[in-house]
C-alpha cells in the first residue's frame, strides 16, 4: 500500500551484498527512480529477461544428465524468462524478439 514514489527509498534500506553495490553505482536522481533501481539490481544478480533468453538458447543436455532433468532446467529457465519479459499471453509473446 505504499505509494510508488516511495518504493525506491524502501527498497534501498533493505539491499545487502551486490543488490546495495548495483544501488550505490547509481546516480542519486536514478536512486530515486523505481523502475531504474529494479532493473539495475535484477541486472546484477541476472534475473533480466535478457539473460534468461540467452541461457534459455544456450543450455544443453549434460553428459551424466538425464532427459527429464534436462526438460526440467529448460522449462524453469523458460518460464523465468517469461515472468521477467512479463509475457502474460501468446500475442505478448509474439511482440517479443525472443531468438
Amino acid at each position: 500500500g505504499w505509494p510508488e514514489d516511495k518504493w525506491s527509498v524502501l527498497l534501498q534500506s533493505v539491499l545487502i551484498g551486490k543488490g546495495r553495490s548495483a544501488y550505490l553505482a547509481l546516480s542519486v536522481n536514478q536512486c530515486k527512480d523505481y523502475k531504474v533501481l529494479k532493473h539495475n539490481v535484477l541486472q546484477v544478480y541476472q534475473m533480466t529477461s535478457e539473460y534468461y533468453n540467452e541461457r534459455f538458447g544456450t543450455l544443453r543436455k549434460e553428459e551424466k544428465g538425464t532427459f527429464l532433468d534436462y526438460a526440467y532446467k529448460v522449462r524453469r529457465c523458460f518460464k523465468r524468462w517469461l515472468e521477467a519479459a512479463k509475457v502474460q499471453s501468446m500475442q505478448d509473446l509474439e511482440h517479443i524478439r525472443a531468438f
